[in-house]
This record gives C-alpha cells, structure tokens and sequence, in this order.
C-alpha cells in the first residue's frame, strides 16, 4: 500500500499535461502551419486559437482559468496533510509559494529590474493572478470552516454571473 504522501490526483495532471500542450506545443505550430497553408476550414479552426476581442471565447480563453482551477484543486490535497502541524510551518509554506509564483510572474513580466512603479502590477498576468488566487484561497480554506468557504463561493459566482446575465455591472 502507497503512503498518503506519494498519491497524486492522476486526472489532475493528465489536465495540466493538456493546458500546458495547448500552450505551449500545439497553438505555435498550429499557427506556423497557418502562415503557410491557405485553407479556409483550416484557419476557422485556428481561431481558436486566439483571444477573443471583447465579447464570446475561444478554446485559447480557456488557458488560464484553467489553471487557477487547477491550483485551486489541489489546494485540499495539500493542506489537508498538513492538518496537525504546526501553523507556522504552513503559513512559510503558503507565503513562499505564493511569493514564488508572484517573481516569476514578475519576471515574465519584463518589468522586475524597471523599478517603475507605473509598471508595478500585482495581477498582471497568469502566474500572478495564481500566485494570489492561491494566497486567498489557501488562508481562506485553512482558517474558515468549510461553510464561510461555501458561502464566499457562492458570492464570488454571484458576482460574476450577476453582470452576465443581466447585462448591468454590480
């Protein structure tokens, strides 16, 4: 029999496999192939591929909530084996990943040695929006009984289905 340890939720990884396929490999030689094959039925496939102006998505849209999902899955899975532990331990835990993720989102940014405050974005772009997605949600879940946790859920959904379906802004 396997430790707690050493188990990993497969489906989640085959998962991250996929988007970072998609990111990564396929959508650069989907367009290469694009920018040399003229074929109408071809290039409404690889409009999928891009974003979306303003209204609607794509399957390209679809990247980057897909990894807030992902961390958001496993954040369970991690500090429910930590139940028991010390709380310093984990809180370190939480900040320096959350810290981690945040510089290399700075890195990637391009804007890390700027030292331009203009520039200085705290959610700029994926890694960042994770990076603090993760912050919130692993002290929410590790300090709120699992009921508060529903109930910011629901009005977090609310939030975002509100303007959707009635057209109006909070």
């Amino acid at each position: 029999m396997q430790d707690q340890k050493s188990q990993r939720l497969e489906s989640l990884d085959i998962l991250r496999g996929f988007d970072l396929f998609l990111l990564v490999a396929l959508q650069p030689v989907l367009v290469a192939i694009g920018q040399v094959w003229d074929n109408s039925y071809y290039h409404a496939f690889l409009y999928q591929f891009d974003h979306e102006v303003w209204e609607g998505f794509r399957l390209w849209d679809l990247i980057m909530p897909l990894f807030l999902f992902m961390t958001g899955v496993t954040i369970p899975f991690s500090l429910d084996s930590k139940i028991g532990q010390p709380v310093g331990p984990i809180y370190r835990h939480i900040f320096r990943r959350f810290a981690t993720l945040w510089f290399l989102g700075m890195i990637i940014q391009g804007n890390l040695l700027s030292f331009d405050w203009h520039y200085f974005k705290l959610y700029s772009n994926t890694l960042q929006a994770i990076a603090v997605g993760y912050l919130f949600t692993s002290l929410a879940y590790f300090n709120l009984p699992i009921r508060k946790v529903n109930y910011f859920e629901c009005l977090f959904i609310g939030c975002i289905c509100y303007p959707i379906c009635t057209g109006r802004e909070l």
